[in-house]
């Protein structure tokens, strides 16, 4: 009776450190990051009657912003998570191809969401390696500015598809340090289109985040 006991409580004890194992691997989470952002811009006209399309300027820059994270881990190997980025302005200057004033400029800024399927394998204890696959929501601010002021202002909305791959350090129970890629734009935006050409802005961008998440 004793050994029956003893096992019975045995069994008792494995099954509740098994679910509390469990348990450390689900539920909500929320991050924050740093995150450097980089795009690269082509300002280019189609004209329908001839095949090329034409380079009207090109250009990068660097933004530095903030993302903010929130998401749910179902086991120790798949999560969904949201994301959300905003970034000050920036000045592009030094275009290439561009025909106008060369002291002209652009200055852009954005903000983006996006939605993903993050899967995630366990490398070490407490060490995950993950991707990031899904849908993101750019709104781009582009405003040409000629002789010091505003020439002319346009916003953008456009979704991507979006993707990226990090990596993420436990330090305990509830806070990770994660480190990740993300490519979250690569798309054509149009800009002004008529009967006989459109304008387009060619866009890629990149961003690198390291942050802090909290997991409750």
């Amino acid at each position: 009776m004793k050994k029956f006991t003893f096992s019975v409580a045995a069994l008792v004890l494995i099954s509740a450190s098994v679910v509390a194992s469990e348990s450390t691997n689900t539920g909500f989470y929320v991050g924050a990051a740093v995150s450097s952002i980089q795009n690269e811009f082509a300002a280019k006209s189609h004209y329908y009657y001839y095949e090329e399309d034409s380079d009207m300027a090109k250009g990068d820059t660097d933004h530095v912003g903030a993302m903010l994270q929130l998401g749910y881990k179902f086991n120790p190997y798949i999560a969904v998570e949201t994301r959300y980025w905003a970034t000050g302005g920036r000045s592009w200057q030094d275009l290439e191809n561009w025909s106008s004033d060369p002291d002209d400029s652009f200055e852009t800024k954005f903000d983006a969401m996006g939605l993903y399927l993050k899967p995630m394998y366990p490398v070490a204890n407490g060490f995950d390696v993950y991707g990031l696959l899904g849908f993101a929501l750019m709104n781009y601010d582009l405003t040409y500015i000629s002789n010091g002021e505003e020439y002319a202002h346009r916003n953008f909305s456009d979704t991507s598809f979006s993707y990226g791959v990090g990596a993420s350090y436990a330090i305990n129970d509830s806070l990770t340090l994660f480190a990740d890629y993300v490519r979250l734009y690569d798309d054509k935006i149009t800009v002004f289109s008529s009967s006989y050409s459109h304008d387009y802005a060619d866009i890629t961008t990149d961003t690198f985040n390291f942050g802090l998440a909290y997991k409750f």
